[in-house]
């Protein structure tokens, strides 16, 4: 069984949200090595996309790359079916390799100006 507690404080410093609402709570800003610790503790599922967005893996490859970037998202909480950690939203400084494959993932909203992108899925 998944120790969703300790899942939420590894994101407290990121919580945008005091608490859940409607189940869900927002994080913001988070980097490439607390992404890693989810992911290492199982957290994360990796093949995960948001609508259009990439997968949670390709988000992670590009933090990787561009350790500057950080994702904003949400996760769901342990007392609904559809448990998760979700992204929506990557910005940054980003190379523009790494830009252009994000573009390509039809976001809603995206900017890429003076080697700093923002992209967004609803």
């Amino acid at each position: 069984m998944m120790d969703y507690a300790r899942r939420d404080r590894i994101l407290e410093p990121y919580f945008v949200d005091k608490e859940y609402f409607g189940g869900v709570r927002r994080f913001k800003g988070v980097p490439y090595s607390v992404m890693y610790t989810l992911a290492c503790e199982g957290f994360i599922d990796l093949g995960m996309a948001q609508n259009f967005s990439p997968t949670i893996s390709t988000f992670m490859l590009i933090m990787k790359n561009n350790p500057e970037m950080v994702v904003d998202g949400y996760v769901v909480s342990p007392r609904r079916s559809d448990v998760r950690v979700s992204v929506d939203g990557i910005s940054g400084k980003c190379n523009a390799n790494d830009s252009k494959l994000l573009k390509y993932h039809y976001p809603d909203d995206y900017s890429y100006k003076n080697g700093v992108v923002r992209a967004w899925w609803d």
